[in-house]
């Protein structure tokens, strides 16, 4: 065959698929999906494979922490297939870190913990706290609170306990006492 009649004979046209056309198995999280079609011109069937799309999870606190048991985190996989559940660790505490006397008062610092909602100090002169009143602090971010109005010359007794409001309750910690008693100038 000469040269020029090979220039003249007709080529086959390259395969051209319609992806509109194409028969689509879906990709689930663990399992691959198939996209399937064929040539428009000759009818060849070209199978692609489509990668497994993983798993997409959403959380819900499934049982809120408290300060006495831990709770539930639950995550769902959006498709539905399948979920698993961590376990959120009990609420801490704090603690009265320092208390500093002054003339007829007492500065006390707490220990932070940014995952309550505020703190509660108790002070009397009674090392059993009867008779004691109560301070609140309404900001986990507040550690320092002045208690004025104190008898010179007393000893008093300092304790302090976290607190939370969850699912519409406040929860409190157990009382942390101060190591000694403190007397105030």
């Amino acid at each position: 065959m000469h040269f020029y009649q090979q220039l003249m004979q007709p080529s086959t046209p390259e395969h051209t698929y319609n992806p509109d056309d194409a028969v689509v198995v879906a990709p689930t999280c663990t399992t691959a999906g198939t996209s399937t079609c064929k040539c428009v011109f000759c009818g060849e069937v070209k199978t692609e494979s489509i990668k497994a799309t993983g798993h997409t999870y959403i959380s819900k606190i499934t049982k809120a922490p408290t300060f006495k048991k831990a709770g539930v985190m639950t995550y769902t996989c959006v498709q539905g297939d399948d979920s698993y559940t961590e376990k959120i660790a009990k609420l801490a505490g704090t603690k009265v870190t320092k208390v500093k006397a002054a003339k007829k008062k007492l500065t006390v610092t707490l220990k932070k913990n940014l995952k309550v909602d505020g703190y509660q100090i108790q002070y009397s002169t009674n090392k059993k706290f009867k008779k004691a009143k109560t301070v609140k602090i309404n900001k986990a971010k507040t550690v320092k609170k002045v208690i004025k109005k104190l008898k010179s010359g007393k000893k008093y007794y300092i304790r302090v306990r976290a607190f939370k409001k969850i699912n519409g309750k406040v929860q409190y910690s157990k009382w942390a006492k101060y190591k000694k008693a403190v007397k105030v100038k």
